[in-house]
C-alpha cells in the first residue's frame, strides 16, 4: 500500500510546502493526544505531557506503535501481576530465569 494512500486515510501526517508536517490532534474515545506541543493548555501537569510526547513519538513512527503500558488500567495492571504469578504462566519465571545466566 502506498504511502499516499495512507496519508489520505489521515494515517499519516501530510508534508507541507516547508518540509514541515501538519500539526493536528487525533482524538480516541477515551483521551485526546496532541501531536503539537503548542496546542496543549500551559497549566498541564508533567505527567501528562510525557504522556503526550511519548505516545505522539510513538503514533508519528512510520509503521504507528503505542507502548503496551498504556493499554493497562490501575486494575489491569494488578490483574496482569496476578496472571504472572500463576503456576500456569511460565514464560516469566522462565525469562528471570534466562536473564540470571
Amino acid at each position: 500500500m502506498s504511502t499516499e494512500r495512507f496519508a489520505r486515510a489521515g494515517r499519516l501526517p501530510l508534508p507541507l510546502p516547508s518540509g514541515r508536517f501538519a500539526q493536528r490532534s487525533i482524538a480516541s474515545a477515551c483521551h485526546q493526544v496532541l501531536l503539537d506541543e503548542s496546542e496543549a493548555p500551559p497549566s498541564r501537569p508533567e505527567p501528562l505531557r510525557e504522556l503526550q510526547r511519548e505516545l505522539s513519538q510513538g503514533l508519528m513512527q512510520p509503521l504507528a506503535q503505542i507502548s503496551p503500558k498504556f493499554f493497562y488500567d490501575e486494575r489491569g495492571c494488578a490483574l496482569f501481576e496476578q496472571i504472572t504469578g500463576l503456576p500456569e504462566y511460565y514464560l516469566t519465571r522462565t525469562e528471570a530465569a534466562i536473564m540470571a545466566r
